[in-house]
């Protein structure tokens, strides 16, 4: 039983195809809103806020999709403008305690250790507007966390509560950045244009047992039409690596697991196709592309889902049918 089964383990490992994808191209697309009322309006100011002595306001300002919109520096030159609200609930006050260990040292002495602390809780409410430059109130989203800090010292109380306050100042612009960015995400998935970055890749193929030199040569063509001339089909790197594909295609045998290409290295090939037609925005046809690729084969590398629900989510806000 145990030499069927390692004989199994051998089969598969001898017949699997080990496929080494490297990065070629990010591409970054514009999702439109769910609601299109404003979509004319594309210059936003950010009005300043502080907390804790750090400014908050660029945590909105980074999210805001630059390639659609215009950051202004006043509400006069504004079409829309955010503006936020920091709110924080004590639920225990900053409050010092005291406790003490005891130790041996190297000589078998009894070591005291004192160590001061100080400890608070409290929940950090964030709210994030958005207005018409007139002072209408498109839309408002309010997040809410619980923030508890501590500080310790051996040395003194005041030392504990130093290390007290840096630690809540530093946990209390993390959870506002964290807060931001949800209730941007919020906002903006209803109102504005939005970001997805999709990463391509230049998938070759490693196996011990058959030779896809052509597809690893195709796949170095992919990369340098990527990286250098995307958006352009007469480029030769790009025509010579379709060459490739479509004679692998021709080879390709579904119903034979011990063929060149099979599902696996079909699934590739699609892939390949579907980078090409999402590099030229060609999106219903990359959808085609990326939905045969996973048909055959879902596994060879996780970008060709990450690629679907763009696509998805893309046509569901009727860029394409």
């Amino acid at each position: 039983m145990f030499l069927g089964l390692a004989l199994n383990i051998a089969a598969l490992n001898l017949y699997a195809q080990n496929l080494k994808p490297d990065l070629a191209a990010t591409r970054v697309v514009n999702v439109p809103p769910l609601n299109m009322d404003y979509i004319g309006l594309t210059r936003i100011y950010v009005l300043p806020k502080f907390v804790d002595d750090r400014q908050t306001s660029g945590l909105i300002s980074n999210e805001i999709n630059t390639n659609v919109y215009t950051l202004e520096t006043g509400i006069e030159t504004a079409d829309m403008y955010f503006t936020s609200e920091v709110y924080r609930v004590w639920k225990k006050n900053a409050t010092p305690s005291v406790s003490q260990t005891t130790s041996k040292d190297k000589q078998g002495n009894t070591v005291t250790t004192t160590t001061y602390k100080y400890d608070s809780d409290e929940e950090i409410r964030f709210e994030l507007n958005l207005f018409l430059a007139n002072g209408t109130r498109i839309s408002s989203n309010t997040q809410r966390e619980r923030l508890t800090a501590s500080g310790t010292s051996t040395v003194s109380y005041q030392r504990a509560y130093d290390d007290y306050l840096e630690t809540r100042r530093k946990k209390t612009y993390e959870s506002i950045e964290k807060q931001t960015r949800e209730a941007f995400a919020v906002i903006a998935n209803q109102y504005l244009f939005t970001q997805q970055s999709v990463f391509l890749y230049s998938i070759g193929v490693k196996s011990r047992k058959t030779d896809y030199a052509d597809l690893n040569m195709a796949a170095d063509y992919m990369n340098k039409w990527m990286a250098s001339n995307p958006g352009d089909m007469s480029s030769s790197d790009v025509i010579e690596a379709n060459k490739l594909y479509d004679a692998a295609l021709v080879e390709y045998e579904p119903n034979n697991k011990k063929a060149r290409i099979d599902n696996e290295i079909a699934a590739v090939c699609y892939y390949a196709k579907a980078c090409q037609e999402f590099m030229l925005n060609n999106y219903r046809k990359a959808e085609e592309y990326i939905l045969k690729s996973e048909e055959l084969d879902s596994r060879i590398h996780h970008s060709q889902e990450a690629m679907k629900n763009t696509l998805a989510l893309l046509k569901a806000r009727k860029v394409f049918n």
